[in-house]
């Protein structure tokens, strides 16, 4: 799901031709971005590149597009982390009970 997502971000930013010109000029320049982006290295960078002086629908084009991949793939990952530290309490809870019906405190 992820991959699918992170690839149609990749390449509707090549539809849009006037978003971010040096940051999304090819697709492997548009998902380092997009990575860098989802690790917030740079966001304060990537939004004061988007001029307010273009066609308006271009502005807010790529302000709904640039929220919403963050909002989206923060969401994911947070998510796929929290799953992760609840699967490895539960497995370590199992084998904890299980070990210790096996060896009995005396």
């Amino acid at each position: 799901m992820d991959i699918i997502l992170l690839t149609s971000y990749t390449s509707s930013n090549n539809v849009e031709c006037d978003i971010l010109r040096l940051q999304f000029s090819t697709v492997m320049k548009a998902s380092e971005c997009l990575f860098s982006l989802v690790n917030g290295d740079d966001m304060y960078v990537t939004f004061s590149i988007i001029s307010e002086d273009g066609p308006m629908a271009i502005y807010v084009f790529s302000r709904v597009y640039l929220y919403t991949f963050i909002s989206l793939f923060i969401y994911f990952i947070l998510n796929i982390f929290v799953s992760l530290i609840i699967t490895t309490f539960e497995t370590i809870k199992v084998t904890f009970v299980a070990s210790s019906t096996s060896f009995p405190v005396e």
